[in-house]
């Protein structure tokens, strides 16, 4: 009940915008649907503010997950990490699930949790790997979804992503 709330609020948010979906790199960038309209600071700053209370308002436990790219590009100069295990993303996201895994069990141990990824964000493998090092390999696999599709009723579809990578 509470994702379809927060679906419905979020879908409305962005028709109110003349938006269909939220791309942040169409967003930063000023392309796709942000490209006319879209150089007003204020109104940038206000449709992320409007985006960013609806999850505040609709989760149960926040989660985040931090790597820095130095700290990654250290990391990865002594040891071959990216090419044996994952990226900097890949390592975030299966860090994240394991942290995620761990407290469903204690909190919610009858509940299943799913993780959706954009295609091409990710490599699903990149993910298991460190999973099974992290000994979180139990639960439902990560799954990878288009950014957006057509149902079995044709109607468009979208991926709505909650997580963000900051890239410095």
């Amino acid at each position: 009940m509470r994702w379809r709330e927060f679906e419905a609020r979020w879908s409305r948010l962005l028709r109110r915008e003349n938006l269909s979906a939220f791309n942040a790199s169409d967003f930063l960038n000023e392309t796709g649907e942000f490209a006319e309209g879209w150089n007003d600071w204020a109104r940038r700053h206000a449709l992320i503010e409007a985006l960013g209370r609806l999850p505040e308002q609709h989760v149960c436990h926040a989660f985040s997950q931090t790597l820095t790219l130095s700290d990654f590009d250290a990391i990865n100069a002594e040891y071959p990490f990216a090419e044996a295990a994952a990226g900097p993303y890949g390592v975030s996201a299966a860090l994240l699930m394991a942290n995620v895994r761990h407290w469903m069990a204690a909190k919610h141990p009858d509940d299943l949790t799913l993780f959706i990824f954009e295609q091409g964000d990710v490599n699903q493998r990149e993910i298991q790997r460190i999973l099974e090092g992290a000994r979180s390999i139990s639960g439902e696999p990560a799954q990878m979804w288009p950014r957006q599709w057509r149902d079995e009723r044709g109607r468009q579809r979208y991926l709505r992503p909650l997580a963000h990578i900051i890239h410095e």
